[in-house]
């Protein structure tokens, strides 16, 4: 297995390459598309910044039931990034944590999941 910096750099790679590949042209909507953009970007910093702590990287493998060998094809399926941001989320200290050490408001985490097309939490759940 790769050390934590060498294995994140690789996520980050593998998972912008994919998305860059699958990026909508720049038409009329600009705006829209450099949205698009940047909450992929963020939830591909998320999976780097996961992957960079081996030990939050074998939690977030078990809980999404993926392994590193199949883990670059899963990146390419839809509502990966948003399952990327979900895990995050699903855990406040660890996004609390992650918002800490880029310097971001929860929110935007939130916001970017929806935009990903997370699912809205149920009514009433605390």
């Amino acid at each position: 297995m790769l050390p934590p910096d060498r294995f994140s750099k690789l996520i980050r790679f593998q998972t912008s390459a994919i998305w860059l590949k699958k990026s909508k042209p720049v038409g009329s909507n600009r705006n829209q598309s450099h949205k698009e953009a940047e909450t992929q970007e963020l939830a591909v910093d998320v999976l780097s910044w996961i992957a960079s702590d081996g030990e939050m990287m074998s939690r977030f493998l078990a809980i999404s039931g993926l392994s590193v060998d199949n883990l670059r094809a899963a990146s390419s399926e839809p509502g990966f990034l948003a399952g990327v941001l979900g895990f995050l989320m699903a855990h406040e200290p660890t996004l609390l944590a992650y918002c800490s050490a880029r310097d971001i408001d929860p929110e935007t985490v939130v916001e970017a999941w929806r935009e990903l097309g997370g699912e809205q939490p149920f009514e009433g759940s605390t």
